[in-house]
């Protein structure tokens, strides 16, 4: 199981697991920067990547791309790429027709989207470990085989109690391939990552 440092966006941070989550925007002259908000300065994709000590990263997509600049974050990426998440539907379609590892978002707002087999688990804002187990049956239960990262509740603010409850649900369950906390340390300790 990955443990992914949540909203690595500064290459000097002294990784704590190999996997960071970054947020990357199209930026002027048609570069990528790694950045939160539109407001933030950031530095250039290829800046971080070259300066960063995490070996892998899933991407949080903060605005609406091409297929074409989609197409070029990820071959920006290569082998460092673990997935892209947050990418709008239009653009899910046409990735996931393309084999790109784009996880889609599903909570109890946004259903499961068929095309894919990669899943964001994000419960927004009700994350009990019921939730979450709902949210996996649904997807366990249509398709054979599905790839989930699991959002933790230090996402959203809550507290290492509750994420502890979380992490304990999450055990047993093979088709998890990951989780993003701000509590990454713990996290590792707690899987023996």
């Amino acid at each position: 199981m990955k443990v992914i440092e949540h909203r690595i966006n500064l290459p000097s941070t002294e990784p704590i697991t190999p996997y960071a989550e970054i947020d990357v925007q199209l930026g002027e002259r048609g570069l990528f920067l790694v950045r939160h908000d539109i407001t933030d300065s950031g530095p250039y994709l290829f800046q971080y990547l070259r300066e960063s000590k995490h070996e892998s990263f899933l991407v949080n997509v903060k605005q609406s791309l091409s297929i074409t600049h989609l197409s070029r974050l990820i071959e920006e990426m290569g082998d460092r790429l673990i997935g892209l998440f947050d990418v709008p539907w239009p653009l899910m379609y046409y990735a996931s027709n393309s084999n790109y590892p784009v996880y889609c978002r599903i909570s109890q707002y946004e259903p499961p989207n068929w095309l894919t087999c990669k899943y964001w688990l994000d419960p927004l804002g009700f994350e009990e470990p019921g939730t979450y187990n709902v949210l996996y049956e649904v997807i366990r239960e249509t398709q054979a085989y599905n790839e989930i990262m699991v959002c933790c509740p230090s996402l959203h603010h809550y507290e290492l109690d509750k994420c502890k409850e979380v992490w304990e649900w999450m055990k047993d369950k093979e088709q998890i391939q990951g989780i993003v906390t701000k509590y990454a340390e713990e996290c590792r300790e707690y899987f023996n990552a």
